[in-house]
């Protein structure tokens, strides 16, 4: 009983497995017998937990350091593949959909991947694949680089998930483990080396810039956690042009992060990190409510059109945050127009019509933006109350010259006039492509040729001039 005392202490504080004699039948050596197999068993279970990633069933960051750390025979490329993807999946749909993603993955890595390789989920969005070989080499970067780029083309295929068939965008960070070299960083090289990798520069070698990009990254994130508290955010509008009625009908919400050291930062290069942080919720109500609260203050008529996230859409709080928003501000709910993009509704169909219906049953207006780049089905579309179809500016651009762009962008204004909705286009530059849309029956436009995005305080002399120097529009029409 003393012995079996003593190794139950031992495991407790230092995880030392005991030697205890299992051969005796009487009460003490059975008691040592079980307590030698339960901590055994127990060992056995914590050290699975602890390498291995439950989803996938393969090694995870732990289990992958272990492994290369115990093999200090040779050197090792390291590749990190992430799923680009992985935010938007795991924004729109439910954790098993996700883990379904990666599981199919890992499933393919297993096939495609040299052997012998060491792989491993290192994140939710990444996998690693470690392989043995001498790293001096003049053209081990070459080799490796090339190998990254072979797995990454034979795994990406469409992955069916249930009804759902997701097309996956992968991208691979490369970093080479000399055979004394450290185990952890050259793991930590590659990763950085994917954070960079994107779906135009798909495979990345590690350099001390990607680096020090993926910790100044990290950095960023760190502030971005703190910078509703701090009250960091800021709202610009961009004017929605209606050239029949000759004025500005409208305006859309544009974050922005007025960040104290580096100036005004664009949502691109935060709405992303957002997302992966988990912080997109708070944002998307805070753009709500501030949107709200301004737009009561306008004069007119002019309605405000914020985009929801496809966390917010599947919020099953989404209309009480809606309302809330409204209340507390006095807009009337006919002046707030909430976008959604075309990917995030056909997501689900029976919550997308539901959400949707209460919504619009609240006096909102509804539009379907950045329309023509995700897989809405005509049947879907038009059970759907969306009053707006918004033409994403990849068909606008320079339609007026392209006939492949002419020939969607006719399509759509037919399509969502059919469907009674208002037609607006994106990212118009030129009057060249006003003049074109126009034509065709388009009324509605966003972009640079009338007004670039501006800060709240500048809002009504922009509007002012605009409905002072397009009336000429409703006039033609």
């Amino acid at each position: 009983m003393i012995n079996t005392a003593q190794a139950l202490r031992d495991y407790r504080a230092r995880r030392a497995l005991p030697d205890l004699p299992v051969a005796h039948t009487d009460d003490a050596g059975r008691l040592m017998a079980d307590a030698q197999h339960m901590i055994t068993s127990l060992d056995k279970s914590l050290l699975r937990l602890e390498t291995i990633d439950e989803a996938t069933g393969l090694l995870n960051r732990d289990g992958l350091q272990r492994a290369l750390a115990a093999d200090t025979g040779t050197g090792f490329a390291i590749m990190s593949l992430r799923l680009l993807d992985a935010s938007r999946i795991g924004g729109s749909y439910n954790q098993d959909v996700m883990h379904g993603v990666m599981s199919v993955l890992a499933d393919r890595l297993g096939l495609v991947a040299p052997n012998p390789a060491l792989l491993a989920r290192v994140a939710d969005d990444r996998f690693a694949l470690a392989v043995a070989m001498d790293v001096t080499g003049a053209d081990v970067w070459e080799g490796a680089t090339n190998q990254a780029m072979r797995i990454v083309a034979n795994i990406a295929s469409d992955i069916l998930q249930g009804d759902l068939t997701i097309q996956p965008t992968l991208v691979a960070g490369v970093a080479l483990i000399e055979a004394t070299g450290d185990v952890g960083a050259g793991l930590d090289d590659a990763i950085a080396a994917s954070g960079e990798a994107s779906a135009a520069d798909r495979i990345v070698q590690h350099s001390e810039q990607a680096r020090a990009k993926a910790q100044k990254r990290f950095a960023l994130e760190q502030e971005l956690r703190g910078a509703i508290a701090k009250d960091e955010f800021v709202l610009h509008f961009q004017p929605v042009m209606d050239t029949q009625l000759g004025r500005v009908s409208g305006a859309e919400a544009l974050i922005r992060w007025n960040h104290p050291d580096r100036g005004m930062i664009p949502p691109g290069l935060f709405i992303l990190m957002a997302e992966e942080a988990g912080l997109i919720d708070q944002i998307g109500l805070w753009v709500m409510r501030d949107a709200c609260r301004q737009a009561a203050a306008w004069e007119g008529d002019i309605r405000v059109a914020i985009n929801l996230s496809a966390r917010q859409f599947l919020d099953k709080d989404l209309d009480a945050h809606v309302a809330a928003a409204l209340s507390e501000s006095g807009l009337s709910p006919d002046r707030l127009e909430l976008e959604l993009t075309e990917t995030v509704a056909m997501v689900d169909h029976d919550h997308s019509r539901s959400t949707l219906t209460k919504l619009r049953d609240q006096g909102l207006k509804l539009a379907i933006d950045d329309f023509g780049t995700g897989y809405a089905s005509m049947s879907s579309l038009r059970k759907l109350p969306f009053n707006k179809l918004k033409i994403d500016r990849e068909f606008v651009s320079d339609v007026d010259r392209l006939p492949q762009s002419q020939a969607i962008c006719s399509a759509m204004i037919a399509l969502g006039r059919g469907l009674g909705m208002e037609v607006l286009a994106e990212g118009t530059e030129t009057s060249a492509e006003v003049d074109f849309l126009r034509a065709g029956g388009c009324s509605l436009f966003q972009g640079f040729h009338f007004a670039r995005p501006v800060a709240s305080a500048d809002l009504a002399t922009t509007i002012a001039a605009l409905d002072q120097r397009n009336p000429d529009y409703r006039m033609a029409g």
